[in-house]
C-alpha cells in the first residue's frame, strides 16, 4: 500500500514539472515605439571630390616673346559626363620655395602680378595674368603678359626671376555637377583654398 502512494506521488510530482516546463504559444507584437530623434549630419566627404596634388609650372608652349605661355596638363577626370552635368573645376597657385617644406599664399585663378611692390600702382610695370581653360581631359594654366610688354629688355629674365615658375605650385580640384554652385557652396566660399581644403578635407 505504502508502494502504491509512493508511486501515486512520483507520477503526480512529474505531471506538474512537465506542465511547468512545457511553453505556450507566442503572444501578440507590442505596439511600435516612437521614432527616435533624428541624428546629426556628418561631416562632408571627398569620396566624389577629385584634385590634384601640388605640381610646378612646367611650360608646354612659348611665343617667342614670351608674352604668352601656356601648360597643358592632363586630367583625365575632366570627362564629357562631368563638364556637361556642371562640374566646376577649381585651381589654385601657391610659393613653394626650396627652404620651404609646405604651399604658402596660396591664391585662386584667375589671378594678376606684377614686377615691383604689388600693392603700389605703376603705369611703367610690367602687369601679367594667370589663368586657366579647360576641355575634355585637359586643362590649360596660361601666363600673359598684359601691360608694357615692349618696357622689357629681356622677356625670358622677367618669365624665369620676376614669375619665377621654380617657386610657383599649383593644384586643381574638381567639384562633380548636381551640388548648388554660385561662389558659394552651403558656408564656403570656392575662392577661398583654406575653406575648400577644411570643407572637402583635401590633404596638404
Amino acid at each position: 500500500m505504502k508502494n502504491f502512494k509512493l508511486l501515486t506521488i512520483l507520477i503526480f510530482a512529474f505531471i506538474v514539472v512537465t506542465s511547468c516546463n512545457k511553453k505556450g504559444d507566442p503572444g501578440p507584437a507590442g505596439p511600435a515605439g516612437n521614432t527616435g530623434p533624428k541624428g546629426e549630419q556628418g561631416d562632408p566627404g571627398t569620396s566624389n571630390i577629385m584634385y590634384s596634388d601640388w605640381f610646378l609650372y612646367d611650360p608646354t608652349y612659348i611665343t617667342q616673346n614670351f608674352s604668352f605661355i601656356s601648360m597643358e596638363v592632363p586630367v583625365p577626370q575632366l570627362t564629357d559626363e562631368f563638364i556637361n552635368n556642371g562640374g566646376t573645376v577649381l585651381v589654385f597657385f601657391g610659393s613653394k620655395p626650396e627652404d620651404q617644406t609646405s604651399v604658402t599664399g596660396i591664391k585662386p585663378l584667375p589671378t594678376w602680378g606684377k614686377e615691383g611692390y604689388q600693392n603700389v600702382p605703376d603705369p611703367n610695370a610690367v602687369y601679367f595674368e594667370l589663368d586657366y581653360t579647360y576641355n575634355k581631359s585637359l586643362l590649360n594654366i596660361s601666363f600673359i603678359v598684359t601691360q608694357n610688354l615692349s618696357k622689357l629688355t629681356d622677356r625670358y629674365y622677367f618669365f624665369t626671376n620676376v614669375f619665377k615658375p621654380d617657386n610657383i605650385r599649383f593644384r586643381y580640384v574638381l567639384i562633380p555637377g548636381g551640388v548648388k554652385i554660385n561662389q558659394r557652396v552651403d558656408q564656403i566660399d570656392l575662392k577661398n583654398y583654406q575653406e575648400v581644403k577644411s570643407y572637402y578635407h583635401l590633404p596638404e
